[in-house]
């Protein structure tokens, strides 16, 4: 029996009513996690009203979630399966379930992980090795090669965030690799492994293919969440005009789009960019929400 625990909290309606026939609600996360859902046995929806859950439910499952139902698919209902599957987490991480049980739980990576990369000469990227929602525990390899000639070492810097640019990503960890052979650029192979386990461990090593030669860092992933500072302050910056239409629209984008981390986290960092009065990174912000947006 596979059971697939879904939430639907914080849905966003127009005129707070439940969604109607033909009514388009955008749960981006939703989607995410029910992709591909045909071997679950047993849908449970957690949060919002029946209605709403029915609905879901027969959309994407072919059959109501059982939290239309909690008694006839699941016993308790849907607090009871959550709180069943924290305490058979809570079991496998004390090790009193183990391989060899028939019972076993699944999480996924919550953001996508990479590494910072250089396009040309200074066209920077994050490569992206770990992709949102790939089930963990994963071990995943990507192939890079040295940027100039004689190149005898190389940072790796590793991010997570849903931008294509580092800019926009979050830094959670580096380590330099040594002892690479001093060759022309392109000919000497650098293999970054990414391997995250379900303790929210992630180890990052990176091999000199050539000599076997290799470095590593561990990023505790349960405390990589950068603070934020209040930036409820940024409609006093002088430079504030020139952005209110953005920001209003993004914000009412975002009611619509419930759950969009890029858009939430560009929404933020336009904000933080218009505080410390950077017209110039507002700028720049400011065009990727836009394209975040279309």
């Amino acid at each position: 029996m596979v059971e697939l625990i879904f939430r639907l909290g914080g849905l966003s309606v127009p005129g707070g009513r439940a969604p109607g026939p033909g009514q388009p609600v955008c749960l981006r996360g939703f989607k995410h996690a029910v992709a591909g859902c045909n071997p679950y046995d047993r849908p449970a929806a957690v949060g919002v009203d029946r209605r709403q859950q029915r609905l879901f439910g027969k959309r994407y499952f072919g059959r109501i979630a059982s939290a239309a139902f909690p008694t006839a698919l699941i016993a308790g209902g849907p607090d009871f399966a959550v709180a069943q599957g924290a305490a058979i987490q809570a079991a496998i991480i004390s090790g009193q379930i183990d391989e060899s049980s028939e019972i076993m739980m699944t999480d996924v990576n919550p953001y996508t992980l990479g590494v910072r990369c250089i396009r040309g000469y200074d066209v920077e990227y994050m490569s992206v090795i770990i992709p949102r929602n790939k089930t963990i525990p994963t071990t995943q390899k990507q192939k890079y090669y040295t940027s100039w000639d004689g190149q005898t070492s190389a940072i790796v810097e590793v991010y997570q965030g849903e931008s294509s640019s580092i800019r926009y990503n979050h830094f959670i960890g580096s380590f330099i690799l040594s002892g690479i052979p001093p060759r022309a650029a392109g000919k000497e192979a650098i293999e970054v492994s990414f391997s995250y386990n379900q303790n929210g461990m992630l180890q990052v090593k990176g091999i000199v293919v050539s000599t076997g030669m290799e470095a590593s860092v561990d990023i505790d992933m349960l405390n990589t969440k950068p603070e934020q500072k209040d930036v409820t302050g940024w409609k006093e910056s002088e430079i504030a005009g020139d952005y209110r239409r953005i920001i209003r629209r993004a914000e009412k984008w975002l009611k619509d789009h419930e759950g969009d981390k890029k858009a939430e986290e560009l929404l933020y960092q336009l904000k933080e960019a218009i505080l410390e009065e950077d017209q110039w990174e507002a700028d720049l912000v400011e065009e990727e929400l836009r394209r975040c947006m279309e």
